[in-house]
């Protein structure tokens, strides 16, 4: 496993640095760690701002996931100045504690909110599911979901507190919640 953990940092730091990282996010709770790096490989397109993400996550149960995915992040056309919307697809892959290992292709969205009144703050939320015909290995579907309220302190940086849950329905045996709760974060701008 630790060989594991090895390979997958070098390859996120390796990525990132390739690709230009436009952002880096290190959010932290008293059982769980995610650092995440996203880049922008084509700027603004046809459909919006593409965004490439690569992370990891880990807890103190000894669950481990691998995160690569896609979005498209664009204005919501709703005429509500500061609201975008993104949707994408993303790969989940890891081992839970007990024992469960899981790959999962899932559709996801988001939207992100800057009141135009208060430019520095921002409000974020996020869900991407797996049903069973994307879901495998040992699993049946997996979500991933939260909301996050976060500030500009700086230029190249924003510090928020998010709540996220992460829920693993295996093939045997009940549910598992890989992480609940609140956590806080930074955001880092290259």
């Amino acid at each position: 496993m630790m060989i594991l953990r090895v390979l997958l940092v070098t390859a996120l730091a390796v990525c990132s640095h390739l690709a230009m990282a436009r952002t880096m996010d290190v959010n932290l709770s008293s059982d769980t760690a995610e650092f995440r790096f996203s880049m922008n490989p084509s700027g603004q397109g046809r459909f919006g701002n593409s965004e490439l993400d690569l992370g990891m996550i880990y807890t103190t149960d000894d669950d481990y996931i691998g995160v690569a995915g896609i979005q498209v992040i664009g204005d919501t056309g709703s005429r509500s100045p500061g609201l975008k919307a993104g949707v994408g697809v993303k790969l989940f892959g890891g081992s839970t504690d007990r024992n469960n290992d899981f790959l999962a292709i899932t559709l996801g969205g988001s939207l992100r909110y800057n009141p135009p009144f208060l430019d520095r703050f921002d409000i974020r939320a996020y869900i991407n599911y797996a049903p069973k015909i994307v879901s495998f290995v040992d699993a049946d579907n997996f979500s991933y979901y939260g909301i996050r309220a976060g500030y500009e302190i700086m230029q190249e940086a924003l510090v928020y507190v998010g709540y996220r849950r992460i829920e693993l329905g295996p093939a045997k045996g009940s549910d598992e919640t890989i992480d609940s709760g609140m956590n806080i974060g930074v955001e880092f701008y290259f």
